[in-house]
């Protein structure tokens, strides 16, 4: 038995040094840690990365699911897919993380859960970033918990089609299609996702009642159902070799039901504003839009973006929107060295269509800087790897702040 299990392992050990010189692993990048593209292995922030090789092996179909299975991430969620969902990232509140997907906020202003996790569908994601500790010396306050990236597929040289189909429990189903091509000077990207369920009824009967304990489903109470079309497109085009304008659209149109609440009979519930439905319900109509320029040498890395991000609480009455324009630079001064700088206007407003009394508008006027140095075999200790951050905001409504930060 003995000679068995050295035979075995000294076989291990052969394949693996015959094939240890063709397996290379592919390079990780991240993109939100310092607001430019680096490997993960040169950044001091701690950072998750989610593939979407693990987004299919895991079968999770929204970002929440992705966050709380694939990031560790602690969620709370009031009942099942599309409720509301709360994620805290190092135990902060869930409106302390920003999330942004290709660079676009995606923080709902008209919500003080923050964003709307639960709402984005994963099938067009290339990769999610999870840069957890404080990022406000970076992106401001909203980031003072960590920021979560998600970085949608861009389009491989020629034409491409998939298609998605997928059926479960609860008359689930998803499906998906996603188009690209690329040439040398133009891309493209554009899909269109849909999920509906029938869900199930999260409330139970009240503490006492005979069924206590039991699911509002068991009992043949409604179910809270979940709808949520998304549509995107992106698009590129290489003026030169060193210049290139992009554009995207992303579109949620999003319908979810709920229970009134926790020992309520939601189907027997009265319909007090005469929605002529059993139970309560919210429908979203979220808009995404971004346009860029972008510059890149030996020495510069330059972008100016326009990004405006449109919330649309239909039920009720909530609109909230968030614009920003921004222009900043990747200055390569040495090597391994390199000066981020930029500045950044950003509109917030928060509206309830039938009553001005609550109506909200603020502005942030910012300016920001981050110098990253990487030296090699600094007093025999390897790579060392030195950043120093810093950022002013001039809000409109609140108290000027600088932030710093030195990883």
């Amino acid at each position: 038995m003995k000679k068995t299990i050295t035979l075995s392992l000294l076989s291990s050990l052969l394949l693996t040094n015959a094939y240890a010189e063709t397996i290379q692993l592919e390079e990780v990048t991240v993109e939100a840690a310092n607001r430019t593209e680096q490997s993960i292995k040169d950044l001091t922030e701690s950072v998750t990365i989610i593939s979407a090789q693990d987004i299919a092996d895991s079968k999770v179909t929204t970002l929440d699911q992705a966050l709380n299975r694939l990031g560790n991430i602690a969620m709370t969620n009031y009942g099942g897919m599309g409720k509301t969902t709360s994620l805290y990232v190092r135990g902060m509140d869930t409106g302390r993380t920003l999330l942004l997907v290709d660079g676009i906020r995606y923080n709902n202003v008209t919500s003080s859960s923050g964003a709307q996790y639960q709402n984005i569908l994963l099938n067009d994601v290339e990769r999610i970033e999870i840069i957890k500790g404080s990022q406000s010396g970076i992106w401001g306050a909203d980031a003072s918990a960590g920021v979560i990236n998600v970085v949608t597929k861009s389009a491989s040289k020629g034409t491409h089609v998939s298609a998605n189909i997928e059926a479960g429990s609860f008359n689930t189903q998803l499906g998906s299609v996603q188009l690209s091509h690329k040439t040398e000077a133009f891309d493209i990207v554009a899909g269109v996702s849909r999920i509906k369920t029938e869900g199930f009824s999260a409330a139970e009967p009240k503490q006492g009642n005979i069924d206590y304990g039991k699911r509002g489903n068991e009992l043949g109470w409604e179910d809270d159902g979940y709808t949520n079309n998304t549509y995107n497109i992106k698009l590129g085009y290489n003026i030169t070799d060193n210049d290139r304008i992009e554009t995207s659209h992303k579109r949620i149109d999003s319908f979810v039901e709920y229970d009134y609440g926790s020992g309520t009979d939601a189907e027997n519930y009265d319909d007090p504003k005469g929605y002529g439905v059993s139970a309560y319900f919210e429908q979203n109509d979220d808009r995404f839009y971004s346009a860029a320029f972008k510059h890149k040498d030996n020495i510069n890395d330059l972008a100016l973006q326009y990004n405006d991000s449109y919330f649309n609480r239909k039920v009720s009455n909530f609109k909230g929107n968030v614009k920003d324009i921004s222009l900043q630079d990747r200055i390569n001064y040495a090597e391994d060295s390199f000066l981020r700088i930029g500045g950044s206007y950003q509109t917030f407003k928060h509206e309830k269509v039938q009553s001005s009394t609550i109506d909200k508008d603020y502005s942030d006027k910012a300016v920001y800087m981050t110098n990253y140095n990487k030296f090699s075999d600094l007093l025999s200790f390897g790579n060392t790897i030195f950043t120093q951050s810093l950022r002013h905001d001039n809000y409109s409504s609140f108290k000027d702040k600088t932030t710093g930060k030195i990883g």
